[in-house]
């Protein structure tokens, strides 16, 4: 069960680090409120909603929602993520690291008592991702991690 929770995380680690990569290119374009929605089926069915505010000075804010299932089974587990750092865009790439703030259980609180899974979030990010489209309302990014691509909506 342990290697299948560890599997699960790896998996929402990787949206929660690429969805805050929801924006580059030119940095003006950049800066502002980036919403994104993102789902997709691999070894488990992915649903995030996020938020990402990208400011001037290199700095982010990032929240998401993230729920994970395992595919025909009632398993799942959600998550609302916090985290905090700083970004820059390298030849069309947007480069961020930062830190968890907060990470609250939000479907089974009780299973971090029994099964301890908030210890398999890491407290610190990094991430890249190829900036594949940027304009004043709209945002594609590759993840260099994953291979895929998010789409975002400037708010």
């Amino acid at each position: 069960m342990k290697n299948c929770l560890n599997k699960l995380f790896g998996c929402l680690l990787s949206i929660f680090v690429v969805t805050p990569v929801c924006a580059a290119s030119s940095n003006q374009l950049l800066v502002g409120k980036w919403q994104c929605n993102t789902s997709f089926t691999d070894m488990y069915e992915v649903n995030v909603t996020s938020l990402h505010t990208f400011k001037k000075g290199g700095s982010f804010s990032s929240s998401a929602d993230v729920e994970l299932a395992m595919p025909k089974s009632a398993i799942s587990v959600g998550y609302h993520l916090v985290a905090k750092g700083d970004w820059q865009v390298k030849n069309g790439v947007l480069i961020f690291q930062g830190r968890m703030t907060s990470v609250e259980n939000t479907l089974h609180p009780e299973w971090d008592q029994m099964l301890n899974l908030k210890q398999l979030i890491p407290d610190t990010l990094k991430g890249k991702a190829t900036i594949k489209h940027l304009d004043n309302t709209s945002l594609v990014l590759n993840d260099s991690h994953t291979g895929r691509n998010y789409s975002c909506m400037k708010i």
